[in-house]
């Protein structure tokens, strides 16, 4: 089948909508590389503990019905791509089976309303974020003989949190699509290993391909100041590890003058770690807040070198963004940097290891005048860019399609 002339509906792993497109970034710069391909792309989504939208005309009645409570959709439009949204309020969110049949309930609703207003599409891609969306496309098929592939993304086979019943559900539907994608191969590896301890088999191999690079992260000279500076953007949680990231700077502090980490995002440990560093004395750390893509893509700018202290990443985006504007990295290897930083683009240290980080910081600022900034950044686009991604893709629904 001609690119030109495949339809794809992209289902997202979360919610997505107008608002909160930042949960499904990597499925927006997907599909915006698609669309440059002249693929003809759109999204549905469900969110049932969302805010209730303006009710428009298809399928309400019957909706309500179905939850017997107030659930709409609503068409809206992301970076020039459709979206039908079906957004509601759930009266008993901790009754996840009830809750995760509604949501695929819906989901069959947002795409039927999808195809009376843009057509029926040629394939479904399901992004995993675990089983909902997955779910949905395999229904799909069953009712309306759809084909569909999907990626998987969760760090939840990778913190071993998936139950035997859930794997069971998931190779049922791995195994009816077109091709199984993972963003890694550690990840894939993991999932063969977590469904192997259950005594279960998936019969299915993966094809690998990785996350889309944003285009406007491109390869940019660093503004000049005195301090060598290294940035770090991440949740504030557990498995990003700043208190590793945190203790490692306090040692490279107390033997390198002129240095600045820099950290950027939010999340439940925020507090607990701005005490932490002023308690190291780190006068140095400036915790950023939350930023949107404008201001990442400014920090990177404005910093030398990204530091990535995980425990667990099932791929990293962060970090072929950092490369793509031409910005060596420090990552410890948990799960995805492994697979993408090399001797010419950057260190790689142990998980949880506070003297080898800092060992590998003050390496990366001896070293800096070594790495040639702008190979960084076209080779990090020549594998992670839109066009070779997107051409990835396009072969393998062509390839489904046959």
């Amino acid at each position: 089948m001609d690119q030109n002339s495949i339809h794809v509906l992209i289902i997202p792993g979360e919610e997505l909508n107008e608002i909160n497109q930042l949960s499904s970034i990597f499925e927006i710069h997907q599909a915006k590389a698609l669309k440059d391909l002249n693929v003809q792309v759109g999204f549905i989504s469900t969110n049932l503990n969302g805010s209730i939208y303006k009710e428009i005309s298809c399928g309400i009645k019957k909706l309500n019905l179905l939850f017997k409570r107030n659930v709409h959709l609503k068409v809206q439009c992301i970076n020039d791509i459709n979206l039908v949204a079906a957004h509601g309020k759930y009266r008993t969110p901790s009754f996840l089976r009830l809750y995760r049949k509604e949501r695929i309930n819906a989901g069959l609703l947002a795409y039927k309303y999808y195809c009376n207003e843009f057509g029926r599409p040629d394939i479904i891609h399901a992004h995993s974020r675990f089983l909902e969306s997955i779910i949905i496309a395999k229904k799909i098929k069953e009712q309306f003989g759809i084909p569909y592939i999907i990626t998987e993304h969760s760090t939840f086979h990778q913190r071993n949190i998936v139950s035997k019943k859930e794997y069971l559900k998931y190779i049922g539907a791995v195994e009816q699509s077109e091709s199984w994608i993972v963003v890694s191969e550690s990840l894939g590896n993991t999932i063969f290993l977590n469904i192997e301890k259950f005594s279960l088999k998936l019969t299915k191999s993966f094809l690998l391909v990785p996350n889309v690079v944003d285009p406007k992260f491109r390869y940019f000279e660093k503004k000049k100041n005195d301090n060598f500076v290294f940035l770090n953007i991440a949740s504030l949680d557990d498995k990003k590890n700043h208190f590793l990231l945190l203790n490692s700077f306090k040692l490279l502090s107390d033997k390198v003058q002129n240095i600045e980490l820099r950290i950027g995002g939010q999340g439940v440990l925020e507090t607990k770690l701005k005490d932490h560093a002023k308690n190291l004395g780190l006068n140095n750390v400036k915790f950023l807040g939350s930023l949107d893509r404008i201001q990442v893509q400014n920090e990177f700018i404005n910093s030398n070198a990204f530091v990535l202290s995980s425990n667990e990443e099932t791929f990293g985006v962060v970090v072929i963004e950092a490369l793509a504007i031409g910005r060596p990295v420090v990552a410890t290897i948990c799960g995805g940097p492994e697979y993408i930083i090399n001797k010419k683009n950057g260190i790689l240290v142990k998980p949880n290891n506070t003297k080898e980080l800092s060992d590998a910081m003050k390496l990366m600022i001896e070293s800096f005048p070594n790495y040639n900034l702008e190979e960084i950044s076209s080779n990090c686009i020549d594998k992670y860019g839109s066009k070779a991604i997107g051409q990835k893709l396009v072969e393998i629904y062509s390839m489904a399609l046959k």
